[in-house]
């Protein structure tokens, strides 16, 4: 971030063996601005259901704080902002989660709950709006049924106006050309 303006010519030697492979030539352009924050926001598909366990037990979906922190804190750094949330229904997990994002410097406008979905029963969804609330979240989407079709999409819909009645909102993946 201090580099001067300029364009900057290196090599780099790749090495295996204790032996030199291949020098690669470099040439690095540092341009005389700054760039602005980026105006879209960028989320992704993260964990199916994850349990934080404070003893670290790395599993498919079980991660310490600090270990879950960290991976936040990547995603964030390579660009993703807002990743879905990943616990289930449990207000200590849902606390705990909301905590780490905003500690990992997630932004707190949009909160997209991946596995507390449309068909939680409506007392646990009011429940996760109003915490959600609490850190500053404006807007709180829970998940439909993945990809439905046909009657299976449309018999979401007294769910989804639930959902709604309760001040949240909804969101789901489909195909193009399957609805």
């Amino acid at each position: 971030t201090d580099a001067p303006s300029g364009v900057y010519r290196g090599t780099v030697q790749v090495k295996a063996d204790g032996g030199l492979v291949e020098t690669l030539p470099l040439t690095l352009t540092v341009r005389p601005f700054d760039l602005g924050p980026n105006p879209l926001e960028s989320s992704i598909y993260f964990h199916w259901g994850i349990t934080l366990d404070p003893a670290g037990a790395l599993r498919i979906n079980s991660r310490s704080p600090a270990q879950y922190k960290a991976e936040l804190i990547n995603l964030r750094e390579h660009g993703v902002d807002n990743p879905t949330l990943s616990v289930r229904f449990d207000p200590g997990q849902l606390l705990q989660e909301l905590k780490l994002r905003r500690e990992a410097g997630m932004r707190n406008d949009r909160l997209y709950c991946l596995v507390i979905n449309t068909w939680n029963p409506p007392d646990q969804l009011k429940q996760v709006i109003e915490l959600a609330k609490s850190f500053g979240y404006q807007e709180v989407y829970f998940y439909g049924i993945d990809e439905a079709q046909g009657d299976k999409l449309k018999g979401q819909r007294t769910q989804w106006e639930q959902v709604r009645a309760l001040g949240g909102k909804v969101f789901v993946a489909g195909s193009i050309g399957h609805n």
